[in-house]
């Protein structure tokens, strides 16, 4: 194990466990992996709960990145989790999302940030706010930066849906054209 468990943090566990706490939440709670919190089950022969019984969820979880505990519903939804719920909160999830925009196209965060006031905080082609909640996710608006595919030039920040609707008419402004003549009949 990687973290020598005290004999209080072990029986915790037990008692967490027993209260319907997964695994990787117990975990997340005391600072270890879910292997160790198996591990510790296991040592104490503890059974394994059936796979199709309910589960009860806590009203609150940890964030694994700022640490703070949260009510559920400030979680990035996540189906693959059995609570519905990731473990990172809505509002590291956008920081998150915004550092890796701007390390993936090697501009600085201050250019970001100028580019963003330039376009009124907003999608250059629908002018939805960053932030303006929208989506199935209740995650706030996630501006992507748009760029060439060519040169690699970057040409603005876009919503996530215009982006894809550029990407899906392969940057074509024939296509476009066609789409707009389509619409207009």
């Amino acid at each position: 194990m990687s973290k020598n468990l005290t004999d209080q943090e072990k029986k915790n566990i037990i008692d967490e466990y027993k209260g319907g706490r997964t695994l990787r939440d117990i975990g997340v709670s005391i600072g270890v992996s879910w292997m160790t919190v198996k591990r510790v089950l296991e040592d104490h022969r503890i059974p394994r709960r059936s796979p199709g019984r309910r589960r009860s969820f806590p009203k609150e979880r940890k964030c694994t990145i700022c640490k703070r505990s949260k009510p559920l519903e400030s979680f990035v939804k996540e189906a693959r989790q059995y609570s519905g719920y990731g473990y990172i909160c809505k509002a590291c999830h956008q920081i998150r999302m915004k550092k890796y925009s701007i390390t993936k196209f090697g501009i600085a965060q201050k250019k970001f940030e100028q580019m963003l006031t330039a376009q009124g905080e907003g999608c250059v082609i629908c002018g939805r706010k960053f932030g303006h909640k929208k989506g199935r996710s209740g995650l706030p608006t996630r501006l992507v930066i748009d760029h060439e595919h060519k040169t690699g030039k970057i040409r603005g920040l876009l919503c996530s849906r215009c982006n894809s609707g550029i990407g899906i008419f392969e940057e074509k402004i024939e296509l476009l054209e066609a789409a707009i003549k389509y619409l207009e009949s």
